[in-house]
C-alpha cells in the first residue's frame, strides 16, 4: 500500500487501523533553512554534509554545511536532475512542476509547482519521497513562496504516516487568501479527525514551514509552524509501530478549483 506512492495526492485510498500520531514540536535550533538573501537570522549551519550511502543528503560544494548532519533527507535542488533524490514523481491534470532558476532561497535552483486556474479537484504536481519501516517522530522543513494566495484552500504540503496494510493518516497544509490549515485525514474515506487553522501566508517572500508528527515527550499530535500560522492537533494519541513516512512536496488543488503558483527550496526531511 505505501509503496505506491505514486497515487499518493489522490488522498482517499488509506487503510485505517490503529491511528498513530505522537508529537512534534518547533525548535529554532533544527531547522537548517537558509533566508533568500543571506543566512544572518538563522540558526548557525552544522559542520559540512555530503551525501550519505543512499544519496540522501545534499550538500553540494557551494552548499557545504546547509543540511543537518541528523536529517534523514535534503535537497536543495541545485545539484541532480528534478526528482532524482525523490522516490517518484506525480503529475496529473496539466499540473506543472519544473525546476526554477529565477526563485530559489539557495541558488541556483528553487522548485516551482503551478496548478492551474479552474483546474478540476485532484489535479497535482508533487515529489514524494518514501521512508520505510522507521521513525518515531517525522519533520519536514521546507521554503515556500507564493506569488499570490488562492480564493479557495489549495494543499501545498503533505506528510503520511503509518504501518503498511494497517493504518495511515495524512497530514495536509491547505492555504488559501483567508487562512493556512493543516488537517488530519485517516481511513479509507480519508475521515477528517481533526483541523486546526492559522492566519494567511505572507506573498511575495520566502516563508520557512515546518511540518511534523510524531511521539511523547514532544508534546503535540501533529505541529505547523509557517509564518504566523502556528496549529498544534493533540487529538489523536495512539501510536503502531514500525511505521512508514511519506512527505510529499507539490500542490494540489481542491474542490473549487483555485489555482496556485508554489516555490519550494531547501527541504528537510527527517524520521527519528
Amino acid at each position: 500500500m505505501l509503496s505506491n506512492v505514486g497515487r499518493r495526492w489522490s488522498w482517499a485510498a488509506f487503510g485505517f487501523g490503529a491511528i498513530g500520531i505522537g508529537a512534534c514540536v518547533f525548535d529554532s535550533t533544527d531547522t537548517q533553512l537558509r533566508s533568500p538573501t543571506a543566512d544572518a537570522s538563522l540558526p548557525d549551519a552544522p559542520a559540512p554534509v555530503g551525501e550519505d550511502e543512499e544519496g540522501g543528503l545534499d550538500g553540494g560544494p557551494n552548499d557545504a554545511g546547509w543540511c543537518d548532519g541528523g536529517a534523514t533527507f535534503c535537497d536543495d535542488f541545485d545539484h541532480d536532475p528534478l526528482g532524482a533524490r525523490w522516490t517518484s514523481t506525480s503529475i496529473e491534470g496539466g499540473a506543472e512542476l519544473a525546476l526554477d532558476p529565477t526563485r530559489a532561497s539557495s541558488l541556483p535552483n528553487g522548485l516551482r509547482v503551478k496548478i492551474p486556474e479552474g483546474a478540476p479537484p485532484g489535479t497535482h504536481a508533487h515529489l514524494s519521497r518514501a521512508l520505510e519501516g522507521v521513525g518515531y517522530t517525522e519533520t519536514c522543513t521546507v521554503n515556500v513562496l507564493l506569488d499570490a494566495l488562492p480564493a479557495s484552500e489549495v494543499a501545498i504540503l503533505a506528510l503520511e504516516v503509518g504501518r503498511p496494510a494497517t493504518s495511515d493518516v495524512m497530514l495536509t497544509v491547505w492555504v488559501s487568501a483567508t487562512v493556512t490549515r493543516l488537517e488530519l485525514t485517516a481511513g479509507q474515506d480519508a475521515e477528517a479527525v481533526a483541523s486546526g487553522e492559522g492566519p494567511p501566508l505572507p506573498t511575495g517572500q520566502w516563508v520557512p514551514i515546518l511540518l511534523g508528527a510524531g511521539s511523547q515527550p514532544l508534546g503535540h499530535a501533529a505541529v505547523l509552524r509557517a509564518g504566523d500560522a502556528e496549529v498544534n492537533l493533540s487529538q489523536v494519541n495512539v501510536i503502531d509501530y514500525p511505521r512508514t513516512s511519506v512527505l510529499d512536496v507539490g500542490a494540489r488543488a481542491g474542490d473549487a478549483g483555485s489555482g496556485i503558483v508554489v516555490h519550494y527550496d531547501d527541504v528537510v526531511f527527517t524520521v527519528f
